[in-house]
């Protein structure tokens, strides 16, 4: 009993030493670390839906389908946010593709009033335009038909040289007028040219001579005025007198008249006078007065004198022939208007 005893309070001393001593120094018991990682969520891409873009340009405009009706046409194409800012370039292009046509140089005078919209159209916010323009001008057909011009021809009637039209080429083309098919036409080489009436205007030109003086009493006419001519020459000679029409008709109205220093036409001492008339009734006209000078009489067997059948009388359009023979005379000219009552 007495041994059991010992073992049992030894036995307690242990445990409340072992105690004591835990109690002594502190016990330390390390907690183990524990990391928490948190798991990315997966990165979703972000996916832009982009819809389809849809072409809103009209087909008429993208495949540029609208046709021209003649060969001095221009069609030009814009397009702009605004109907205004659209138009504004569609003329521009007109511009620059006229100047393009003509060979890089004049176009002549655009008439805006010409220029019109063929098609137009708005599509998303954008005008879609097609504009037109006929260029009318006769040196603007002259140059974007013709091509490339050489202007080195030497064999220029001196009185085409004058004329309105051939200055305003800016080019020694061989330019002729001819009469065909009943109209008036420009012919440069195989090219005919159909002449407009102002267009044929431009061949009537005042033109003096240092040699002789050729002046009309009144050369702005009323019809039914009276009127004459007066001519001086330095030296004697032959005067002959033609009156061409606004058509182009070639009359004679007196010819190789005899001129020693001064002279009238009609006799003012006789008491004679031209009276103005007109083509139409009520409608105003011109005429040019072509005086020529000469040492020796002359037969111009090609014009008639004037008669009532002349305007219905197509072989007496000889405008072109007669400035063709100009060249191998001295010779003076004034055009004169005259206004219908």
């Amino acid at each position: 009993m007495y041994s059991v005893k010992i073992s049992s309070y030894f036995l307690s001393i242990f445990v409340v030493l072992f105690f004591i001593g835990c109690g002594s120094s502190e016990l330390k018991v390390e907690k183990p670390k524990i990391e928490i990682v948190k798991e990315k969520a997966p990165i979703k891409a972000k996916i832009k839906i982009v819809k389809p873009k849809i072409d809103s340009t009209p087909k008429w405009y993208k495949n540029k389908e609208l046709n021209t009706t003649s060969h001095y046409e221009v069609i030009a194409y814009a397009k702009a946010k605004s109907k205004e800012i659209a138009i504004n370039t569609a003329k521009s292009n007109i511009i620059f593709e006229m100047f393009n046509k003509a060979n890089k140089s004049s176009i002549g005078q655009i008439d805006m009033t010409k220029m019109y919209t063929l098609k137009q159209e708005q599509k998303d916010g954008e005008y879609f335009v097609a504009l037109s323009y006929v260029n009318s001008d006769l040196v603007y057909k002259i140059k974007s038909s013709v091509g490339e011009l050489t202007c080195n021809d030497n064999n220029i009637s001196t009185y085409i040289q004058q004329t309105p039209i051939f200055k305003r080429l800016n080019c020694n083309l061989n330019i002729k007028l001819e009469r065909q098919n009943k109209g008036w036409y420009l012919r440069y080489k195989e090219n005919l040219f159909a002449l407009s009436d102002d267009e044929l205007k431009e061949f009537f030109i005042d033109k003096k001579n240092s040699n002789f003086d050729f002046e009309i009493s009144k050369k702005n006419l009323v019809e039914e005025d009276k009127f004459y001519f007066t001519f001086k020459t330095k030296e004697k000679g032959y005067i002959t007198l033609l009156d061409i029409y606004k058509n182009g008709i070639v009359t004679l109205l007196d010819v190789s008249i005899d001129i020693k220093e001064k002279l009238t036409i009609p006799p003012q001492e006789e008491g004679y006078s031209y009276e103005a008339i007109t083509l139409k009734q009520g409608e105003n006209t011109h005429d040019l007065y072509v005086a020529i000078f000469t040492k020796e009489p002359i037969e111009l067997a090609i014009f008639e004198y004037e008669n009532p059948d002349m305007t219905n009388n197509e072989s007496a359009h000889k405008l072109g022939d007669l400035i063709d023979m100009l060249d191998g005379y001295e010779y003076s000219t004034i055009l004169v208007e005259t206004e219908a009552k």
